[in-house]
């Protein structure tokens, strides 16, 4: 089971999500392997209640991977899945939410944003 944050207290401002190599066991076959994720698979639910803010300080905390120097990041802005040149940045990553009403603009649910490995 994830973590449950359901007390704001939890959700100390902001609340930080770091992603990092993370193990995820495979009991079933043995063994396991290293992935992306936020030091669990699944990452923390956090429960809020209408009306209450959340913020979220999300680090990459991922290293550069393969290729990465020679990425060519100008059109970033368009996102991994229509520039099939980005993916030597398969350690970039993105935060948004599932299941809110978050506007897209800015620094708000922004599916485009682009956080290359050791931004904040």
């Amino acid at each position: 089971e994830p973590q449950e944050l359901r007390d704001p207290e939890e959700m100390q401002r902001p609340f930080k999500l770091k992603l990092q190599e993370t193990y995820l066991p495979t009991p079933w076959i043995g063994g396991g392997f290293w992935t992306r994720g936020y030091g669990s698979i699944p990452g923390p639910t956090m429960r809020i209640k209408p009306g209450e803010k959340l913020e979220i300080e999300f680090e990459n905390d991922l290293g550069p991977g393969p290729g990465y120097e020679t990425c060519d990041i100008s059109l970033a802005e368009l996102g991994q899945a229509m520039n099939p040149s980005l993916i030597c940045a398969l350690n970039s990553s993105n935060l948004h939410t599932h299941g809110l009403h978050v506007g897209g603009e800015g620094d708000g649910d922004n599916i485009l944003r682009l956080a290359k490995p050791g931004e904040k």
